[in-house]
């Protein structure tokens, strides 16, 4: 073969092993794309998969509003959470325990608390916003219930195997504004704004609706001891006279927590985990008086434990009129026995005990 024909040779030679590497970049660029440049989200589409617990309130909120006749709202989540690392022990004001102000037996009292970590004035703006809500339910609130509890039956005894309850809470009394006083207000070294703020037992109704104010607390409990499963929701929102309004929801299982709090259309950041709060002094309370009390844990804020003690004090009240249901065996073969009881009653209440303990918040609530 001459110098010239080999010259050519190697040059189509060459030229194929230039096309073929082509050819397998170009089909690796195809098969790996999605990876090396994946699509961003839309916003609409980001978060679009609810989480276990999300559904299992959505699908029980669903059979309440069916059971109660209200229609029911789609209240979309953003989960705009920031885990945080809070470890140093926050030492907390005694006012905040002992409600220490003038004319204390003919004022209803409450605290408003912010989330941790904003700014001062969205601090103290949301606070504030947040104890005039807790003032509407504390005057009067209708609280509308629907509790299922499933049971199997073990040597001729029925025992309870899951628990599962939803309550819509609504102010119903439309508070005096004009008497609405802050009698103490300060931050935590965690950033919370804290106000003490009440209003006269004895204030005018106002003629007009100043304040709405809803909450809502779904509850699931499977199991027992080590092997419970429980998972909870709650919401609370408000809407002042002047306009502002602030929602906050939380979802909470053993793993732990997804919150969402927004201050007039403005989703917040919320920061939390590993909290901690101490008193100069704990009260000595007899065991049997603590069953009188709900509590709940400091570790996600003061906010988060202060409205769930305050939800299920509210929620422990009497059921004056109800419906029992036994609804035999056409939900699940996992359990043999579905009662279901729906209630419907308003109450106000008075503050009577806070204290803080182990880092547990434990309220008192007495019915008015």
């Amino acid at each position: 073969m001459t110098p010239l024909r080999r010259c050519h040779l190697f040059k189509n030679i060459q030229n194929q092993t230039v096309m073929m590497r082509d050819v397998l970049l170009l089909t690796s660029l195809l098969l790996f794309a999605p990876f090396l440049f994946p699509q961003q989200n839309k916003p609409a589409q980001q978060n679009a998969n609810p989480t276990p617990v999300e559904k299992q309130y959505d699908s029980f909120k669903n059979t309440f509003d069916k059971e109660i006749n209200n229609n029911h709202e789609n209240n979309p989540n953003n989960k705009k959470s920031v885990s945080g690392h809070n470890y140093q022990p926050c030492g907390l004001e005694a006012w905040i325990t002992d409600f220490s102000v003038p004319d204390k037996e003919n004022l209803i009292l409450t605290l408003g608390i912010s989330d941790p970590g904003l700014d001062s004035a969205n601090a103290t703006r949301q606070a504030v916003i947040r104890a005039k809500g807790m003032l509407a339910l504390f005057c009067q609130t209708q609280i509308q219930n629907i509790t299922d509890s499933y049971t199997n039956e073990y040597n001729g005894s029925e025992v309870l195997e899951k628990f599962t309850s939803f309550s819509k809470i609504e102010s119903k009394k439309n508070i005096s504004i004009s008497g609405f006083r802050i009698y103490q207000q300060g931050f935590t070294s965690f950033g919370e704004a804290i106000v003490l703020a009440g209003i006269p037992k004895s204030a005018p109704a106002e003629n007009n609706p100043t304040i709405c104010t809803k909450a809502e607390y779904f509850l699931s409990e499977e199991g027992e001891n080590d092997r419970l499963k429980m998972t909870s929701t709650y919401k609370f929102f408000v809407a002042d006279e002047a306009g502002n309004a602030v929602d906050f929801t939380a979802h909470k299982t053993r793993k732990g927590i997804l919150v969402n709090s927004v201050l007039n259309n403005d989703s917040l950041a919320f920061d939390y985990s590993k909290f901690r709060y101490f008193t100069e002094t704990i009260p000595e309370i007899p065991d049997e008086e603590l069953f009188e009390y709900s509590y709940a844990d400091l570790n996600n804020g003061l906010w988060n434990a202060w409205f769930l003690a305050s939800l299920r004090q509210i929620e422990m009240g009497e059921k004056y009129t109800s419906d029992l249901r036994k609804m035999g065996d056409l939900y699940s073969a996992k359990y043999q026995n579905l009662t279901r009881e729906i209630s419907e009653n308003q109450l106000g209440f008075d503050l009577e005990k806070v204290f803080i303990k182990d880092n547990m918040i434990y309220l008192k609530l007495v019915k008015k």
